[in-house]
């Protein structure tokens, strides 16, 4: 709201599974977590993890339009 942008025209970014994508999923945003050793093995259960997964962050600039087509077909 203070940004003057809808959640679904927001991305989370975030590392953590066990904290960084249920409410951001839950209110709309787009969800994108990156690699992180500590939780590359973890499994999440429905709902906790992100839409998507990318291995760094430098990544992201290139993803980003792919990520924009992929959630305007959903």
């Amino acid at each position: 709201e203070a940004a003057d942008v809808l959640p679904s025209e927001a991305v989370y970014l975030g590392d953590n599974p066990l904290f960084d994508f249920k409410g951001s999923s839950e209110i709309g945003m787009t969800t994108i977590r990156v690699a992180n050793p500590e939780f590359d093995d973890h499994v999440c259960d429905p709902g906790w993890d992100a839409h998507f997964r990318l291995s760094r962050v430098t990544e992201l600039s290139g993803f980003l339009p792919k990520a924009e087509k992929a959630v305007a077909r959903s």
